[in-house]
């Protein structure tokens, strides 16, 4: 059962007409205040609350002339789009060089960024090549018959170091 709320009420057994007898049950607020005062309490917390949720939108931040470029540059600097983790490709790298010269050989980090861009524009251009072959054939879906068709057209262009030029 809900909350019953009682009136105050003069006591019928006392001379004194003046004292009030209040019941306070559970949970209730404290009969001896008033009543505007705890609404009032409620409503200024509630609004405080709203406040500390409330998103802050910032002004527009006004730079200098070139600040901004500046700042961007940075930002392109500190960012890397790659698609392969640096870290996987740090130890294809060491494995490679392993195994071309023998002994284990240290990269600088600038050094494994740049391979690593030029690995990726390579792939990049080579499943590009690879998707036109196979849209050609109107095939969506790439074939190892595509990579080896590429490979052989791209050896038209460059003589292998076996075969010699012809010369006429």
């Amino acid at each position: 059962m809900d909350r019953m709320e009682e009136t105050a009420r003069a006591s019928p057994g006392n001379d004194s007409q003046g004292k009030v007898a209040m019941v306070k049950q559970e949970g209730d607020e404290d009969p001896c205040k008033p009543l505007a005062a705890t609404a009032t309490r409620k409503v200024i917390l509630q609004k405080v609350a709203r406040r500390r949720f409330t998103i802050r939108q910032n002004s527009v931040r006004r730079f200098r002339a070139g600040r901004a470029a500046l700042l961007e540059v940075d930002g392109f600097w500190k960012k890397s789009n790659v698609v392969i983790g640096k870290t996987a490709f740090v130890r294809l790298c060491q494995s490679v060089a392993s195994e071309i010269g023998g002994r284990r050989l240290r990269f600088e980090g600038a050094a494994t960024d740049a391979i690593q861009e030029a690995c990726e524009a390579f792939l990049i251009n080579y499943f590009t090549a690879l998707n036109l072959i196979a849209n050609r054939a109107n095939r969506d879906t790439v074939m190892t018959t595509d990579a080896a068709l590429l490979k052989q057209s791209m050896n038209v262009l460059e003589p292998t170091p076996n075969e010699k030029p012809t010369s006429n």
